[in-house]
């Protein structure tokens, strides 16, 4: 109609032709129970108090977040002995494996938090646990018996009862691990040896000193490569491909486990008896890539998330602490009252959830995320938290809005041991800066926080 209109009017006239568009997803409600719409008007001549108001809004975001913080969703139950393993599923969301210093092993639904069956594998403390990454497979060793164990778990768990196959080995195994495609897992034990499923001799054998190997990792992409670290403080990288291992970097104290990075093979972590945890670059291992701080004793595990960019860590302080990759200090810390020693700690395949198994017989499932919802949430509830969320990025480093999202309650014996870390590292740092002052600094040069860790690399 208008361009026949505008056609009969004579082409001297001016003309101007507003149109009204209405959408009614713009005032009407999605519910009957939902809140009304109210236009808005985003001029900032009208909003003169608007940097007020978000700060405001990020305060309240940093509060609430607190508020409803609570990580800790349950405990599976009492094993019956002090756990040493937990394994994830490579591919089940809901299924995972414990091992038991008395050579149990159980197998746990972890949405119903219940056991599904549990079987006498070793006559001894389980050392190692891992599942076959392709089939329906997992295997367990025991430095006691010195045995190797590959278990087949059906549809309906009913071959569950006896081991497909038994391997009697020369050593007492400490761990275990399976290659990401092929049918080959290394052991540790006096040193790193490659088994083949097929073989009942090992394809490959590396040592580097006389000490135990304590733990080897294969790489997530790089299939040839393998992280060990012994009890000689050291940590070796392996080419599955040479005779000998490539590199070995001694440390200053002993590394209790290790783990790579999903999404950045290159980049492994490590926990440490000094109390850190430390992420290293295999491009360059002189040093680390960064030092992580936090715990009061020892850690004795770490894993990454599955999207590479968290940490999680158990230590013998009786926390668990979880990071942010690059970030030196800890993002939270989850505890409990009746959590002993915790051991090993693990993220599920969604990054969502931990796991984590502790000295008092439990297994205890915690939230990735303290403040994180559970369960369905509309569009406007994600929208909701995904503002919070940028407004706590963006005032972050606003002094009220710090405190609040770095501040946390924590028992008085952890408390107290947190300051006496602090004293010792102020005492340390004045002694040194004294040092420099009355010797001078050509005789005392400043190290590097990294470069205090490494005492050398050996090739």
């Amino acid at each position: 109609l208008f361009p026949v209109l505008i056609d009969q009017l004579d082409t001297h006239w001016p003309m101007k032709v507003k149109l009204l568009l209405r959408n009614p997803q713009d005032y009407l409600r999605e519910t009957a129970d939902d809140i009304h719409k109210l236009a808005r008007n985003p001029a900032p001549e009208l909003h003169p108090m608007s940097a007020e108001t978000e700060y405001v809004r990020a305060l309240n975001a940093a509060k609430l977040e607190r508020v409803f913080a609570k990580p800790f969703l349950g405990c599976f139950g009492d094993q019956g002995d002090q756990l040493s393993r937990v394994c994830m599923h490579p591919r089940a969301l809901s299924l995972c494996l414990s091992g038991c210093v008395d050579g149990r092993v159980a197998f746990w639904n972890i949405p119903r938090r219940s056991r599904v069956l549990q079987l006498d594998a070793h006559s001894g403390c389980v050392q190692g646990l891992c599942w076959h990454p392709e089939q329906d497979l997992f295997y367990s060793c025991c430095d006691t018996d010195r045995t190797l164990k590959a278990w087949r778990v059906g549809d309906d768990l009913t071959e569950f009862s006896r081991p497909v196959s038994q391997r009697h080995l020369d050593f007492a195994p400490l761990n275990l691990d399976h290659h990401v495609s092929k049918d080959l897992f290394a052991l540790s034990g006096d040193a790193v040896y490659l088994y083949d499923s097929r073989r009942s001799d090992p394809v490959g054998q590396w040592k580097w000193g006389s000490d135990s190997v304590l733990q080897a990792r294969f790489n997530p992409t790089e299939w040839h490569l393998l992280a060990a670290i012994t009890k000689d403080n050291a940590l070796l990288l392996i080419d599955t491909r040479q005779r000998e291992p490539l590199r070995r970097i001694r440390c200053e104290f002993r590394q209790n486990a290790l783990c790579w990075n999903p999404q950045e093979p290159f980049v492994l972590a490590t926990a440490s008896d000094d109390y850190n945890l430390y992420s290293w670059d295999a491009r360059r291992l002189a040093s680390p890539a960064c030092v992580y701080r936090g715990h009061t004793n020892a850690a004795m595990d770490v894993d990454f998330a599955p999207t590479g960019r968290e940490l999680v860590s158990a230590s013998y302080d009786c926390t668990v602490r979880l990071w942010e990759s690059g970030r030196s200090q800890s993002r939270d810390v989850y505890h409990t009252k009746r959590m002993y020693r915790v051991f090993a700690a693990r993220y599920s395949l969604d990054a969502r959830f931990i796991v984590t198994a502790s000295a008092d017989f439990n297994l205890r499932l915690w939230k990735a995320r303290a403040s994180e919802k559970l369960g369905a949430s509309t569009p406007r509830e994600r929208a909701a938290v995904n503002t919070a969320e940028a407004l706590k990025q963006k005032y972050a480093h606003h002094p009220q809005v710090r405190r609040i999202v770095q501040h946390r309650h924590l028992p008085k014996r952890l408390y107290q041991a947190q300051l006496e870390m602090k004293a010792i590292r102020g005492k340390q740092r004045r002694k040194e800066v004294n040092r420099r002052e009355h010797r001078g600094e050509d005789k005392e040069p400043f190290v590097p926080e990294r470069d205090r860790h490494v005492r050398g690399v050996d090739e």
